[in-house]
C-alpha cells in the first residue's frame, strides 16, 4: 500500500476508532482515560491496514474493528501488569520527550531525554525496551496476533445500532494532530515506521536495512510511539482547556 493510500485509510477510519473506544470506556472504571483507549485504537487500526488481506473473506471494517478492539484490550491488560510506579515512570518519559521538543523546537535525542530525567542513556534504552510491549496495544506486539477466539466474539457482541452524531463527526483536529506528530518524528524513526508499515518489513529485516540489532529496532519503535503518544495526549489536554 502506498503512503498516501495508507494515510487516507487511517483518516477515514478514525471515527470507527473513537466509536469503539467510547463503547469500551463506558464499561470501565472512571480512572481509565478515553484518550488512552483512542491512542491504542489508532495504532490498532494502523496494524489492521498493514495486515489486511481480501482473502480473509470479511470486509476491511470488520477486520479493523477486531484489531482496534484487540489493541485497546491489549493496552488494558498491559496496564494491569505494570505497577503504578512503572506507569508513572512511563508517563514521565513521554512528558520528557514533549517538554524538550517544546523547549528546543526539535525532537530531543536519547541523551537529552536521559539528562532531563537524571539517568544515563543506557538506562533510558533499557526502559524503552521494557515498555516496548506496553506502548499502545498491538502496534508494539512482539508476535503476530491470531484473529479468532475472544476478539471475534467481542466484535460480534458489539452493538450494531447506528452511530451517534458524535461518533460520526470527522474528528478533523485529531487527524491533523496525528499526521503532524508522525511527520515531525526524527528521520531515523520515520524511516523505521515507514519500513514497518509501508514496506511491511519485520523487525529482523528492519534491523538489516538500518544496520542495527533487533533489540535496537524495538527500542526505537518504543521511542517513536512515546513521542506520538505524548503529542496526542497534549492535543487532548489543549482540547479540554487544561
Amino acid at each position: 500500500m502506498k503512503n498516501r493510500d495508507f494515510e487516507k485509510t487511517v483518516l477515514q477510519h478514525l471515527p470507527l476508532v473513537k466509536n469503539i473506544a467510547i463503547k469500551i470506556r463506558n464499561t470501565l472504571p472512571k480512572n481509565i482515560e478515553l484518550e488512552d483507549l483512542i491512542n491504542s485504537g489508532i495504532l490498532g487500526l494502523m496494524d489492521a491496514i498493514k495486515k489486511y488481506n481480501e482473502k480473509f473473506g470479511i470486509k476491511f471494517e470488520s477486520y479493523a474493528s477486531i484489531r482496534i478492539r484487540g489493541a485497546i484490550l491489549d493496552e488494558l491488560r498491559n496496564l494491569d501488569w505494570l505497577p503504578r510506579s512503572a506507569r508513572e515512570k512511563k508517563k514521565e518519559i513521554e512528558n520528557a520527550y514533549l517538554e524538550l521538543e517544546k523547549k528546543d523546537g526539535i525532537p530531543p535525542t536519547e541523551e537529552k531525554v536521559a539528562e532531563y530525567l537524571g539517568i544515563n542513556p543506557k538506562k533510558l534504552r533499557e526502559l524503552l525496551f521494557l515498555y516496548r510491549g506496553n506502548n499502545i496495544g498491538s502496534f508494539f506486539a512482539s508476535g503476530e496476533r491470531n484473529d479468532n477466539g475472544e476478539e471475534i466474539i467481542l466484535y460480534y457482541l458489539e452493538d450494531k445500532k447506528e452511530d451517534s452524531p458524535e461518533t460520526k463527526t470527522t474528528y478533523n483536529e485529531l487527524r491533523e494532530a496525528l499526521i503532524r506528530a508522525i511527520s515531525e518524528l526524527p528521520e531515523r524513526e520515520k524511516l523505521l515506521i515507514s519500513l514497518y508499515y509501508y514496506d511491511e518489513l519485520n523487525q529482523k529485516e528492519i534491523g538489516k536495512v538500518m544496520n542495527i540489532t533487533e533489540s535496537r529496532v524495538s527500542q526505537l519503535r518504543s521511542q517513536a510511539i512515546m513521542r506520538l503518544r505524548a503529542k496526542i495526549n497534549e492535543f487532548f489536554k489543549v482540547k479540554r482547556g487544561g
